[in-house]
């Protein structure tokens, strides 16, 4: 015997009016949306082409995946929402304008509009928003701003590359897994200090900051020559080099020159040598390499100039072996 009793049928057209309510609601609330995102955009991306992509994308059998792995959906937060930091729509937007740009940036007019209609391009363009949206929680740990210029491709790929890379080496080196290669945790941690280096440089020219760019990326190019220089040395050439640092450190806070560095500049000094006692003090600890021992003592420079001469002479002269033992 069924004991359900039967469904009332003021109550069933009371839900369809409810339903129909909500669906009104959300469409309105869509058409409202749009058209704050088309005034958001507007001088940057073609309106209508830029919703359409919008809906193509937000629309995607993928997408509710990518929402919940890569966007604080689950976690409602009025502050991410009202700073865009979690709103999918505006992102997704975001990313559209910005890989629209760079698609077309070497186009004329004529070429870039006929992409409005291509239907081999929005598909290209989807995909790429979507694979971009799977950087994004690596991407936006400087990324969290509200800046357009920090979607593009570009920027955007190197920032998600980079923050990846410092998070492993971080991992890497607080587990203590390093590499089974010489000095490996020395390297370890002139790598790291090289993408902290390269995230700093990422920053200023995001913002649009290109000459205070300029001595981070000399610095950049200063550690990477020495890091080629110190490649395969010895472990005593390698802590020289780390008592060297120390002792930069100590100049500068007391301006003192360590005991180590006066006596090796004094020796030079009298034999001839016409080096400062503050290249030296920079750049001394390269009388530890053999290499750069044979050098003549009035010769011998000590910069970063003949660092790079050094490098030139070292790699040119493996490369002559190497030919020599293949003949």
């Amino acid at each position: 015997m069924n004991n359900i009793p039967p469904f009332d049928p003021k109550f069933i057209e009371e839900m369809k009016k409810q339903n129909d309510f909500m669906m009104e609601f959300a469409e309105k609330q869509r058409q409202a949306d749009n058209k704050v995102l088309k005034k958001l955009f507007a001088g940057k991306i073609k309106q209508s082409f830029l919703i359409e992509m919008k809906e193509k994308i937000t629309h995607r059998p993928d997408m509710m995946d990518l929402a919940v792995n890569h966007y604080d959906v689950l976690n409602f937060s009025h502050e991410s929402m009202v700073l865009g930091k979690d709103n999918l729509e505006l992102d997704v937007c975001k990313f559209i304008t910005m890989y629209h740009f760079f698609n077309t940036l070497t186009l004329d007019d004529a070429k870039r509009a006929s992409y409005h209609d291509d239907e081999e391009y929005k598909n290209k363009l989807s995909n790429q928003v979507v694979d971009a949206i799977k950087l994004r929680n690596a991407a936006l740990m400087y990324n969290a701003k509200d800046s357009l210029e920090a979607y593009y491709p570009l920027t955007y790929s190197l920032f998600a590359l980079n923050n990846f890379l410092i998070i492993e080496f971080d991992r890497c080196m607080k587990e203590r897994k390093y590499p089974k290669i010489k000095n490996a945790i020395f390297k370890s941690q002139m790598q790291f200090k090289m993408l902290k280096k390269i995230k700093a440089i990422l920053v200023l020219v995001d913002n649009n900051l290109i000459e205070e760019a300029f001595n981070p990326l000399r610095s950049l190019y200063e550690l990477y020559m020495i890091y080629l220089t110190l490649d395969n040395c010895d472990a005593k050439v390698v802590e020289r080099y780390c008592r060297y640092v120390e002792y930069q450190f100590e100049y500068q806070k007391t301006n003192t020159i360590a005991k180590e560095v006066e006596d090796s500049f004094n020796n030079l000094k009298n034999n001839g040598s016409k080096i400062t006692k503050i290249d030296y003090l920079n750049f001394g600890w390269l009388d530890s390499i053999l290499g750069y021992n044979y050098i003549n003592i009035d010769e011998r420079k000590y910069r970063i100039v003949d660092i790079a001469n050094y490098l030139d002479m070292k790699y040119k002269s493996q490369i002559a072996l190497k030919s020599l033992w293949s003949n």
